[in-house]
């Protein structure tokens, strides 16, 4: 039922950006210039949109699409309030807590691992939590030549998504982990496959942080 409740929230999210499409596409569609900061959706630039000069029937459709935003938004903001509760109810405060000494690992980032990750201990090490979530590459191996290909197709792709995600912040926040992106860079010459490749190492840091309980440590 707690999973329930963060896949309600991505739910809710998701159907947010796509309303904020649409209305982008609108303006696209109608010539009309994109008000400043609408790229991160500002008040200021939401309140731009209401007030354009427009024609009575376009005047409606954009006004129809707005209100369908702000309903969103605020739906999205009630499943989050949720999340946050059911973060420091006793089931979940100490773990959620844990997850989060790690720089760029926020409340939801934390209860969708303590969700989705269900029953952390059943794993006998991170490789398996890895191949679970599908941040494990797949292995091409003939003879003595092993070659590491893409990433598994199978796996928790709600969980991957947020820990790509959460991995940007984790480099950008932290010197260790930034370190390390670097020389993940210089070796294989993709950022992309770089931040997945820290992706992963982030699953498996919180996993081990699931397990033992113990704050997160750069130096460590």
């Amino acid at each position: 039922a707690d999973r329930q409740v963060m896949r309600l929230r991505e739910q809710l999210a998701r159907k947010l950006r796509v309303i904020q499409q649409q209305i982008k596409a609108f303006l696209l569609q109608h010539g009309i210039a994109e008000p400043a900061g609408l790229t991160h959706w500002t008040a200021a630039s939401v309140d731009a949109l209401r007030r354009l000069e427009l024609g009575v029937e376009l005047r409606f459709c954009l006004e129809v699409m707005l209100d369908e935003r702000r309903h969103a938004l605020e739906q999205v903001a009630r499943a989050t309030r949720r999340l946050e509760e059911l973060a420091k109810t006793d089931r979940h405060h100490s773990t959620a807590s844990t997850l989060r000494t790690v720089p760029g690992v926020g409340p939801i980032t934390a209860m969708t691992f303590r969700v989705e990750l269900h029953d952390p201990a059943r794993f006998r090490d991170g490789g398996q939590a890895a191949r679970m979530i599908g941040l494990a590459p797949q292995v091409l191996q003939s003879g003595p030549t092993r070659r590491e290909g893409r990433l598994l197709k199978s796996g928790n792709a709600r969980l991957r998504t947020v820990l790509i995600e959460a991995a940007w912040r984790w480099v950008a926040g932290d010197e260790a982990a930034k370190a390390r992106y670097r020389r993940l860079v210089a070796s294989t010459g993709n950022g992309k496959k770089a931040i997945v490749g820290m992706a992963r190492r982030l699953a498996i840091l919180l996993w081990r942080l699931s397990l033992s309980g113990e704050p997160y440590r750069a130096a460590a």
